[in-house]
């Protein structure tokens, strides 16, 4: 009776909460996709901030209430089908990458036994090793927000945080826009996120639809099974679903969690300035204190998203520019033999790599330069009118601002700011001509491998070289 307790009172926590009411339409459609949940049975934990936070927070009581109802049933909270449904989207995923490894080496076996040239050869076993990879990370991904979901420190903490570390400035004149600025955004993610998910699932469905056009995207998926295998149609069809929900919708998320904290952060920096702005430079020390508590806590807010969204990014960015340029060199090498919409296909998935690119620079660098902001007000502050303590409040502040790295990362590894933006695009941009380079090569290679089996003519007929001067040039071919 108490899990049940515990497990409604964190479920009423959540409906109740502001920021998971803002998201609740892209939350369904996360939902759908199996890939979001409340774990029940885990006790709602006060997570306080302390002297971060503008009103004091009442703690949340766990103990059951006299009028609990007293079933012992905890599968009467519907966020225990929900977790259910997310295993299941788990299970089918996992059926899905099982059935794509058994495709993958049906048909490297039988490539070995095809004397195609050594261009054509390596695009066959690029085209399908990148769908492979494409399988497991979507499983990889899968599990990164089903453990963001489970875990204490994730999606709940979140959302429960976020209520209680963004406060309203306790000065007058400040912001108090948050919610219209939100929605518009919240809106058009959630339009431009339905319709990029339908695009998607099309992408996988057509390829059933009985149509010369359709044939080589038929083949590939039904490679190493009869055609009219139903079981593994009905298997590829659902699981098509899940895996549209975590290609597409993990962007997205991050767009909107992104937006909601650089809102924050430019309000903190709107109020900052304006309040730095009527003290004429002249700062006291409460009022300074407060807002870097206000800052930090903003700071608190985001390592609580990092640590969700930080595994996906690493991911996201390293699968992506390899999907890009192992894409870019299938397409070229089979321009001439692939059919009008598998190249249609091909296209619209490297533009949606490049898109989830874009997206992640984006919101990294635009919660890094708001979360910067306000370095530049601080150092405009006159200091010479300024006490000791107040000095040492603003050299704190400075300090937390220029010497600590704000903002989302790559699992740690490096941050995601203006700077990343150069550096994705140089690394893309190195590689793409190294493979280029590769690409003429082998082309040139399979050309002069042409050229040498030419057999010599019955009249002795000869063609003019290569620099075309009329000399026989050694090579002769067939009358």
């Amino acid at each position: 009776m108490a899990s049940t307790e515990v497990t409604t009172e964190r479920t009423e926590r959540m409906r109740s909460n502001k920021l998971y009411c803002l998201c609740r339409p892209f939350v369904f459609l996360m939902r759908i996709g199996g890939i979001f949940f409340i774990q029940p049975g885990t006790p709602p934990e006060d997570y306080s901030c302390g002297a971060h936070c503008s009103t004091p927070q009442k703690n949340v009581s766990i103990i059951p209430k006299k009028d609990a109802p007293t079933s012992n049933n905890s599968w009467k909270d519907p966020q225990q089908w929900g977790r259910l449904y997310c295993l299941l989207a788990f299970t089918l995923m996992v059926a899905y990458f099982v059935k794509s490894t058994y495709s993958y080496c049906f048909g490297i076996h039988l490539l070995q036994l095809n004397d195609d040239p050594l261009e054509s050869t390596l695009a066959t076993y690029v085209t399908n090793t990148r769908y492979l990879a494409w399988v497991a990370q979507m499983v990889i991904v899968h599990v990164i927000f089903l453990r963001a979901c489970a875990n204490p420190n994730g999606m709940f903490k979140l959302f429960i945080s976020w209520e209680k570390l963004r406060f309203h400035c306790p000065v007058s004149g400040c912001t108090q826009t948050f919610d219209p600025s939100f929605i518009r955004k919240r809106n058009v993610v959630v339009i431009l996120a339905g319709f990029h998910l339908i695009v998607q699932y099309l992408s996988v469905v057509l390829a059933f639809v009985p149509s010369d056009e359709y044939s080589q995207l038929f083949e590939s998926f039904m490679r190493g099974f009869n055609t009219d295998n139903v079981p593994v149609k009905i298997l590829i069809g659902i699981a098509s679903l899940y895996s549209s929900s975590l290609f597409i919708l993990p962007s997205y998320f991050f767009l909107l969690i992104g937006s909601a904290i650089t809102i924050d952060f430019l309000h903190f920096d709107h109020d900052l300035r304006r309040q730095l702005r009527r003290e004429d430079g002249r700062v006291r020390v409460k009022t300074l204190e407060w807002f870097r508590l206000r800052h930090n806590a903003l700071c608190i807010l985001l390592e609580h998203a990092d640590w969700i969204f930080s595994p996906w990014i690493l991911l996201t960015f390293g699968c992506s520019i390899v999907q890009i340029l192992s894409g870019i060199f299938s397409a070229y090498a089979g321009s001439g033999s692939s059919k009008v919409m598998t190249e249609i296909s091909t296209c619209y998935w490297i533009l949606t790599y490049f898109l989830h690119i874009a997206i992640m620079l984006y919101v990294g660098a635009s919660v890094n330069s708001a979360a910067l902001a306000p370095t530049l007000h601080l150092y405009e502050v006159n200091q010479s009118k300024m006490t000791f303590s107040e000095t040492l409040q603003l050299q704190t502040f400075l300090s937390k601002l220029t010497c600590d790295r704000i903002g989302f990362t790559a699992w740690k590894m490096f941050t995601v700011d203006f700077t990343a933006v150069v550096e994705v695009v140089g690394l893309y941009v190195t590689h793409q001509i190294l493979l280029f380079q590769l690409q003429l090569d082998l082309g040139l290679e399979y050309k002069a491998h042409e050229f040498s089996m030419c057999e010599k003519p019955e009249n002795n007929e000869t063609f003019p070289d290569m620099v075309g001067n009329g000399h026989a040039s050694g090579w002769i071919v067939s009358g």
